[in-house]
């Protein structure tokens, strides 16, 4: 593993977080499905981060893993399965942090 690879990965996640998922926020925001707003900047303790640049952070993170193990995962199971193995690894964890109850399945 390079270090080359896990700061690609670090990027990716930070800006995917900024662009898709606070992008997707937006769209639901803008038609009233959701009552937050996108790319919030209320601080975040204990560092009093804005709260879409510590959410980004962590996304940069979880790029981290995703380039630790994307290897692995599609070796054993290919491309497609692998992403896939990935993501639902990434669901469990980020539910079971936050407390959220577990559903039936795979994820």
């Amino acid at each position: 593993m390079t270090p080359t690879r896990l700061v690609i990965g670090f990027i990716a996640g930070f800006l995917s977080v900024l662009t898709f998922q606070s992008g997707l926020v937006a769209i639901f925001h803008a038609s009233g499905a959701v009552p937050f707003a996108p790319w919030r900047m209320t601080p975040v303790p204990p560092f009093g981060v804005p709260q879409s640049l510590s959410a980004a952070f962590w996304g940069g993170l979880w790029g981290i893993a995703y380039a630790l193990l994307e290897p692995r995962l599609t070796a054993r199971l290919g491309s497609w399965l692998g992403c896939c193995g990935s993501w639902c690894c990434r669901s469990r964890a980020s539910r079971s942090a936050a407390g959220s109850p577990r559903r039936r399945g795979c994820c």
